[in-house]
């Protein structure tokens, strides 16, 4: 249901610290991807997808860009039809028929912990960017999730909040939870969510 190409690299700073980037865009021979989210990089004819600069070492990684947040990270692989047309965004992050949530956002600076006994927290913030008139910056939002990952299970808890949506000062937030079980090549999977 998509076609991409993309590019990455890591470079060895020495002290156990690497320097990270990647650049991936969506290849759309006979559309321009657009989309009804006000906080989505995925939108025109660019279709730029994660595409940051980053560090990580023995703390965890920080980056910043173009990312999937960690809210909609959370989940994800508990989609069995990821990238298809049964995606489960057509639900999932959804209020009132638009994907709110479910987003890889613009200018997103964001932190994945390394795993502590099965445990990953992710936080990000998405920074305001100023529109193309000139004017002064609206939406901003911060992501936040803790995954549990041991062996064939998983758990996962995430929360996202937008604040300044639009000119009326209005916020929106959305939390969910997450759990799967894999046995043999059987997966079960259930999300729960709360906009």
């Amino acid at each position: 249901n998509s076609s991409r190409i993309g590019f990455k690299g890591k470079e060895d700073l020495g002290g156990g610290l690497s320097a990270l980037w990647q650049i991936e865009m969506t290849i759309q021979m006979d559309g321009n991807g657009n989309t009804n989210n006000v906080i989505n990089a995925a939108s025109g004819s660019h279709g730029l997808r994660n595409s940051f600069v980053g560090l990580s070492g023995g703390f965890g990684t920080v980056l910043m860009g173009v990312h999937d947040t960690p809210y909609k990270l959370a989940t994800s692989r508990l989609d069995p039809f990821s990238d298809t047309t049964g995606d489960y965004n057509i639900a999932i992050g959804s209020i009132n028929g638009k994907n709110q949530f479910e987003v890889r956002a613009n200018n997103v600076l964001a932190y994945i912990s390394p795993k502590l006994a099965d445990f990953t927290f992710s936080a990000g913030y998405v920074f305001a960017a100023e529109e193309s008139n000139g004017s002064a910056p609206n939406l901003n939002a911060y992501s936040l999730s803790g995954t549990y990952d041991a062996g064939p299970l998983y758990a996962s808890l995430a929360y996202e909040a937008h604040n300044n949506i639009n000119s009326n000062g209005h916020d929106r937030s959305s939390w969910k939870l997450g759990g799967g079980y894999k046995f043999g090549s059987t997966r079960l999977g259930l999300v729960y969510e709360k906009s």
